[in-house]
Formats: C-alpha cells, structure tokens, sequence
C-alpha cells in the first residue's frame, strides 16, 4: 500500500510539474533588445552654440525619441534618422543631464542619458562715454 501510495504522489507531482512548464513555455515573452545611445555627444562634454547629435536605436524601431535637458523637452523625433539640434544658447550656462527616451509598440520605453556642461563665452562691451563723446565730435 505504501508503494502504491508513493507512486502515485510521484505521479502526480510529475504531471503538474510538467504542465507548469508547458504553461511557461507558451506565455514567454521573448525579450527585445532594444537600445539606445548618442553620436556626437559624450558623457561630461562642455557644449557651446548649437549641438548636433544622432541618437542611434539598435533593435526595434522607436516610434519617436524625445529629448530632455534637465527635464524640459529639446526635441522630438518621428522617425530614423533620429537627429537633434540644441542651441545652447537659450539656455543658463551650467550642468544638464541630457535624455533620450525612445518609446516603442505596446507602450514600452527605452532611455540614454549623460551629463553636459553648457559654457557658452558671453562678451560683455562696456564703452567708456568719455570715449564715446570725443568720436562724435568728429
């Protein structure tokens, strides 16, 4: 009795076992390999007028890419070849973490991130009025 009783808790063990597996096999979701990077800016650049940039997706394509500094929206792009135009000049001189997030089908959401630093040289002229005035009696 003992051994009929073993066998039949291996065998039943054995088939849910055996039917979770099945069960895991077809609801596997395969990854996606997707990512994201910058082409024409490195991590701890110091930028200066207009930045040119490609963001480059390997994998699936993104419906769109945004890009961020700071949290504010710089750009937008629809489709390949993900390009981007930041004039630097609009904004403080300081340090920005700039992101990209691509968004894919089915609501999923790739990110590249890195950390600039906006110096843009303003020239201040100061004309002297003692100056100034001996040219207008020319």
């Amino acid at each position: 009795m003992k051994l009929i009783t073993t066998l039949s808790i291996i065998t039943i063990a054995f088939t849910i076992f055996s039917c979770s597996k099945k069960e895991d096999q077809n609801n596997v979701v395969t990854p996606v390999n997707n990512a994201i990077s910058f082409t024409g800016i490195n991590n701890a650049d110091s930028l200066k007028g207009t930045v040119s940039a490609q963001i480059g997706a390997s994998g699936n394509q993104p419906q769109k890419i945004e890009v961020f500094a700071n949290d504010s929206l710089i750009a937008t792009a629809n489709k390949a070849p993900y390009n981007l135009q930041w004039n630097t000049l609009g904004v403080v001189n300081g340090n920005y973490k700039i992101k990209a997030v691509a968004s894919y089908d089915g609501g999923k959401q790739g990110e590249a991130s890195g950390d600039v630093i906006v110096h843009n040289i303003i020239l201040t002229l100061e004309i002297d009025p003692k100056i100034n005035g001996m040219y207008n009696n020319i």
